[in-house]
């Protein structure tokens, strides 16, 4: 590692603990959770699952449970789509818990910058499947990763 990234690697830490500073919501801690596996099919396609649990009131309590079970695939120069099944759970005020299902499709591209990281761009469109059908949201997504250690 050269003086230059790790100069960049110190300037970046010490950003994002003033932002988590700022964010901080000093009311109630959360807990959010991910678990997730990967298998490549081959150099251009994967499958994966992902579960994710959200708790607030200090962690005591569960609010949404989300599953995702994805396929992507890589067409070329960067270029690439996602299709998933998406299962949410959420619970309302009333204690009642209401789930979700939908199909989600949508397009990537990732591209390696010098220095920085990995940078992918993704926009997902999920279309309701239990009733009412119906297309509900998009949700564009910016992933930024660097390798550290290599």
């Amino acid at each position: 590692m050269t003086d230059m990234q790790r100069h960049i690697g110190f300037i970046f830490a010490a950003v994002l603990i003033v932002v988590a500073g700022i964010a901080s919501g000093s009311d109630d801690w959360q807990y959010w959770s991910t678990w997730s596996a990967t298998n490549k099919l081959s150099e251009e396609s994967s499958v994966s699952a992902l579960a994710e649990a959200y708790f607030r009131d200090d962690m005591s309590d569960d609010y949404v449970y989300d599953e995702y079970i994805t396929y992507s695939r890589q067409i070329g120069h960067g270029f690439g789509f996602v299709c998933q099944a998406y299962f949410e759970w959420v619970e309302k005020s009333e204690g009642e818990w209401v789930g979700t299902r939908s199909a989600v499709a949508g397009p990537t591209y990732s591209v390696d910058i010098p220095v920085v990281g990995k940078l992918k761009l993704e926009d997902r469109f999920f279309y309701r499947i239990n009733s009412p059908a119906e297309w509900d949201y998009h949700r564009p997504r910016v992933y930024l990763s660097h390798e550290v250690g290599r």
